[in-house]
């Protein structure tokens, strides 16, 4: 038993400065209906999980083997485990860090799909990218508060070995520019509903490049839906 692993999960801002400001949080509808043809059922689970561990401490030490089987991954732990499996696939598309000694670093916020990752997703996740990216940033020019993000984000930023998803180093910065459609009758400014995102979820194995996001309109609309 004393060989277990235990992993030591904690809770650090998104790198991306944009992400920061407009992402949602992990336990989000939009991370489940919109991300799980990306990441797959089990990574998407274990980002929800992550709030409420996070309620209990953070950082979070847990045995490996009971975070795996509370989310139905068995009780292995080895390379070739579920469990790491899970794990390797969200440290590839920047949903997590992992460093040596168990210790595992998870941004509190995820960002909306990038244009081909809307191009791969089937049509019923376009329409809910279309209305729940596009109600989240509605509220957030209202003003309200964006739900799930209680994990006190910016009260992880003290000293601490760097576990940020991507390493140190400034992110690209945020570029308004035209109106751009967000949701059906609506408009607003990019500077608000969009912008020019730095990522490297579309290409995990490629430098981070720069892409915009049409934050509400999918790249492959499917076809008009009767009202």
């Amino acid at each position: 038993m004393s060989n277990e692993p235990v992993l030591t999960i904690h809770a650090v801002p998104h790198r991306n400065p944009q992400v920061r400001q407009v992402g949602v949080g992990l336990d989000d509808p939009y991370v489940e209906q919109c991300w799980t043809p990306i990441l797959g059922p089990s990574s998407v689970l274990l980002l929800r999980r992550m709030p409420l561990l996070w309620q209990h401490a953070d950082p979070i030490e847990i045995p490996m083997t009971e975070l795996s089987r509370s989310i139905g991954l068995g009780s292995g732990t080895s390379a070739n485990s579920p469990i790491q499996h899970t794990l390797d696939r969200l440290e590839r598309y920047g949903f997590c860090r992992q460093s040596p000694g168990g210790q595992i670093a998870v941004p509190t916020t995820a960002g909306p799909l990038s244009l081909r990752q809307l191009e791969r997703v089937p049509a019923w996740c376009q329409l809910q990218h279309e209305d729940l990216w596009g109600r989240h940033l509605d509220a957030l020019a209202a003003g309200e508060p964006p739900p799930g993000l209680e994990v006190r984000p910016d009260a992880h930023a003290r000293s601490q070995p760097d576990l940020s998803p991507h390493g140190p180093g400034p992110a690209g910065p945020m570029t308004p520019s035209r109106t751009v459609p967000v949701h059906p009758h609506r408009t607003a400014p990019l500077g608000t509903r969009g912008a020019a995102l730095t990522t490297h979820a579309d290409h995990p194995d490629q430098r981070p490049h720069t892409c915009r996001f049409p934050f509400g309109k999918p790249a492959v609309h499917p076809a008009p839906v009767s009202r």
